[in-house]
Order: C-alpha cells, then sequence, then structure tokens
C-alpha cells in the first residue's frame, strides 16, 4: 500500500487527553456496539525507563494518565529482543521456539481476525523490517511501512519519526472514520507503531528542562561499569582520559533515549487527542505495548574475550538489541484502556505479549482462529489472574526461561551462540539480584538442568519451523545496512564493528559532564 500525501495535516498540538471514560466492566460486545481498537506498539521500549513502572525522571507523563484511567500489566515479557520475531509473535500469538522472521501463510493474524469481523483495518509502522513481504500487510485494508529516502541526492532509507508517521497515517485513518448517510461505519482497527526510541537517539533539547541530562542515572550498582572494564577491557585505568570521552558519550546517549521516550508520549497524545476528535475513542479499547526493549551498555557485548580486550567502553558493553535476553531488552509495558478496562487497576501476575491476541479478541467478543498460545487476560480485569508457571523468550543467540515461583532464570545459549561466541549457560536469581549480574549457573548446575529440561518441553510443546535460509531478501538486507544494523540477514541487532558510526565515541552533540 502507499502511504498517505506529505501534504496530509499534522495532527495539532493540544493539550492531553481528557474528558475519555471507560464503559462499564462486563458488558459484553453482544450487548453493545462493537468497539473500535487502537493497538500502539512503540519500538524499542524499556518498561523500566518509564514514569508508569516506577522510572524516576517523568519519561511519560501521558502513559501515567492512561493507566491511572485503565490496566497496568506490572510485568510483561516480550517473546524476542528483535522486532521480527517478536512481531511475528505478537501478531499471531504464538511462541517462537526456532527463528522466524516472517509470518507462516497459513497462520491467522490478529488483523485478520479483526478484517473477519467486518472491521476495518489500518496500520502503519515506523520500522521498515515489517514488510508486506513478511506477511504484515496481512488483514490490513491500508497498511503503510515505508521508509524515506534520507534526501534527493541520497537514496539511502531511513525510518521516519513519529511526526513523519502520524502524518503519513492521518488521511488512511480519516477514510477509516467515514460515516454513511445515516451516520453509521463499521468498527476500526488501527496500529500504529513508532521508531523513535529506536537508536541512534536524537537530543531533544527542549526537552532537556524536564529531563535534564546531569540528571541521567548510573548502570546499578555504582561502579560496575568501570570495575568490570577494568578486570577486562584494554589495559589502562578506566577513568584515564584515554577512555574520558568514551563514558561521556555511553552517559550521554542513555540522556539522549529518556529524551525519545518523552518525546513519543507526547506526540502520542497529542495524536491521540486529534484522533478523538475524528470519532475514534468514542467506544474505543485502546492496548499500548513495545516489540522489544533495548540495551544501553547494562551488560558485556556478545564477544570473546580477545575481542573484549581490545573494544573501548561503547563496545565492551552492550547497547543495543537482539543479541541476547536479559531483562532490559525483554521487560516491556503493557496496558489496556477504554471500552471494558477497568480504571486503576494494576497486574502484578506476569503476563506475556503473546497474552494481547485472545485479550483483545474477547475483549471485542471475536472468536480465536486457530491456535493462540497466548491466555486472555479479561479474567486479570476481574481479579483472577490467569496463573502460569514460566515466562519465555527467544532469540536467534539463545532462549531464557524464568520461573515465577523461585525468580529464577536461565538463558541457554543456542549452538549458534556457543559456536560464535562461546556463550555458556547463566541462572539469575532476579529476587536478589534483579541486574542479573552474578552468573550462578557454576554454582547451582542442579538448577541450570532442571530448567534446561523445562526449555526442552516447552519447545517440543511450541515447535516452530524456522525460516532461517528462507526468501532472501536483497532489498531488506539492503535496509538494514542503511539503517546501521551490523549483523546478518538474521543476526540482529549484534555486536558492532570498530568502524560503526553508531558506536564511535565523539557524540553528536556535547555530552553531560561525568559525574
Amino acid at each position: 500500500m502507499q502511504a498517505a500525501s506529505r501534504s496530509t495535516p499534522r495532527p495539532p498540538a493540544v493539550a492531553l487527553l481528557v474528558g475519555l471514560t471507560t464503559l462499564a466492566l462486563g458488558a459484553s460486545c453482544s450487548e453493545r456496539e462493537r468497539p473500535d481498537v487502537v493497538l500502539i506498539v512503540v519500538d524499542t521500549l524499556r518498561a523500566d525507563k518509564l514514569s508508569t513502572y516506577g522510572y524516576p525522571r517523568p519519561t511519560a507523563p501521558f502513559l501515567d494518565k492512561l493507566a491511572a484511567e485503565g490496566t497496568l500489566f506490572e510485568d510483561t515479557t516480550s517473546q524476542s529482543s528483535w522486532t521480527l520475531p517478536s512481531m511475528v509473535s505478537l501478531f499471531t500469538g504464538q511462541y517462537l521456539t526456532e527463528y522466524r522472521d516472517f509470518i507462516d501463510e497459513a497462520t491467522p493474524t490478529l488483523p485478520e481476525s479483526f478484517a473477519r469481523a467486518g472491521y476495518r483495518t489500518v496500520g502503519a509502522s515506523a520500522n521498515i523490517l515489517l514488510t508486506p513481504q513478511a506477511g504484515f500487510i496481512r488483514g490490513f485494508e491500508h497498511y503503510d511501512p515505508s521508509p524515506r529516502p534520507r534526501t534527493e541526492e541520497n537514496s539511502a532509507f531511513t525510518a521516519r519519526d513519529i511526526d513523519e508517521l502520524l502524518t503519513d497515517i492521518d488521511a488512511p485513518l480519516r477514510r477509516a472514520l467515514r460515516r454513511d448517510a445515516d451516520g453509521k461505519r463499521p468498527p476500526v482497527f488501527f496500529y500504529l507503531q513508532p521508531f523513535d526510541p529506536h537508536d541512534p537517539y536524537v537530543n531533544h533539547e527542549r526537552l532537556q528542562d524536564v529531563l535534564p541530562p546531569i540528571d541521567i542515572l548510573k548502570i546499578a550498582p555504582l561502579d560496575w561499569q568501570r570495575e568490570r572494564f577494568a578486570g577486562q577491557g584494554p589495559a589502562g585505568p578506566p577513568g584515564s582520559p584515554n577512555w574520558f570521552n568514551e563514558w561521556r558519550f555511553m552517559d550521554a546517549n542513555r540522556a539522549y533515549y529518556d529524551l525519545e521516550v518523552r518525546h513519543t508520549d507526547e506526540r502520542l497524545a497529542e495524536a491521540v487527542e486529534h484522533w478523538r476528535t475524528l470519532g475514534l475513542f468514542d467506544n474505543t479499547i485502546l492496548a499500548f505495548v513495545s516489540d522489544h526493549g533495548e540495551g544501553l551498555w547494562d551488560h558485556v557485548s556478545l564477544m570473546r574475550d580477545q575481542e573484549l580486550a581490545q573494544s573501548p567502553p561503547p563496545l565492551f558493553f552492550y547497547q543495543k538489541h537482539g543479541g541476547h535476553l536479559y531483562e532490559e531488552a525483554v521487560r516491556t509495558p503493557f496496558l489496556l484502556w477504554g471500552a471494558g478496562v477497568p480504571a486503576g487497576k494494576r497486574v502484578s501476575e506476569p503476563v506475556e505479549n503473546i497474552d494481547l491476541f485472545p485479550t483483545l479478541l474477547e475483549l471485542c467478543g471475536l472468536p480465536v482462529p486457530g491456535r493462540l498460545d497466548g491466555k486472555s487476560l479479561v479474567p486479570a480485569l476481574r481479579g483472577r489472574t490467569p496463573r502460569r508457571d514460566f515466562v519465555h523468550s527467544f532469540v536467534l543467540h539463545g532462549t531464557s526461561i524464568r520461573e515465577l515461583s523461585s525468580g529464577l532464570k536461565l538463558v541457554e545459549p543456542s549452538a549458534y551462540a556457543r559456536t560464535r561466541v562461546g556463550n555458556s549457560p547463566e541462572l539469575y536469581d532476579l529476587s536478589a539480584d534483579p541486574e542479573e549480574r552474578v552468573n550462578l549457573a557454576a554454582q547451582r548446575p542442579d538448577e541450570v538442568a532442571r530448567l534446561s529440561a523445562e526449555i526442552a518441553k516447552w519447545r517440543a510443546r511450541y515447535p516452530t519451523p524456522t525460516t532461517i535460509g528462507q526468501r532472501p531478501d536483497a532489498a531488506r538486507s539492503r535496509m538494514l545496512q542503511d539503517l546501521g544494523y551490523t549483523g546478518g540477514h538474521v543476526g540482529e541487532d549484534v555486536e558492532t564493528s570498530s568502524d560503526d558510526k553508531s558506536a564511535t565515541s565523539a557524540p553528536v552533540t556535547e555530552p553531560p559532564p561525568q559525574r
């Protein structure tokens, strides 16, 4: 599908959404008109960087407001730390136990379920990897994943920022909301995926008064980075002049990530108010999630020891996503608001991204189209959260399982990771070590074996045909390179090379001084 004209007006900058109310909990769709559904997937958004989830910096006032008016799931795990498999899983409601970067043609998708029920379906993604060829167009009357050439002189592609994305989708959304002569229209399923928190991070200087870069929080525990780098990185004191600008660069860009989150939050606030004036929020369910989080130098990069010993701090530590399954990469936000959703409710029991599909179906009274591995969270809205023993994530480099009763988390490396970087199993006790600093695998081999057996059971229960080696896509490979992805076509956003521009030590603007 073609994107809307660039002349489409941008949503006006107005006050935060006000005056929206939820319908009474318990009214089924058979008793009322089926609601519109708005699904917002903010790319690369960590839950722990949101004020809504307890982050002490005011990064998300609009999301805070939605949480106060809706239901917030406090512990959500995404099924992958890399966009393509994560979105395949989210759009199908199924676990992935092997790598997939396109949707199987025989598997029903979330948009298709709404289209079959008579919904008008509109979608736009600023993540250019979610192509029609990968199956993400299925079920949409209008789907726009279009990248933008950087300039007329430079044909390299870049992802749209949220302002461009909102401008491009405005006209198609207006058409979907158009009413007939009797003032009626079908319900609408509207999907939007902004990309702004993804690197490279933009320094929104207008927001520095509310989020001063100087106040960026340090990686916990204090001095962990310096001590780890001193023990395993290039020779020389980590605080020496050789590394001073490198540490400043990392702090600056972590601060810019917070600014990107706040910028996205503000633009979504304006957009929702604009959509309300179009009639979208007369009777609507809004779901807010993310495909995965982001590594902001919280852990050591996936490299062999000899490579780490030659890497400056921004390469020694891992900044991106897709190369590991630590909590900063898989713990994501999940919020429901609107028709049939209680206000001010917080659900502490762990849930997963695959629960979104069955939840939206049940809220809208739609049939389940086939196998869904997720669990509807509608009972949780009424105080009966479905219980589960484990939550799972998968990426090309390995599989993670978190046992909810014990707080233990096992990360089991894949054969790919063992061969490439020599990874070994990692076991963490998240109740005592939430930052995943102390690997207990060597001290507790029985727990490693027990949780590894659970992973084997999970794989056997949810077999996934892999897509590795299938559907080579030269155009997508070029877009990956243009966006700065340095892994292979299926290699995710793995460790960078020394000439990767996104990992150089010179920041775009002056970073905050080292504290």
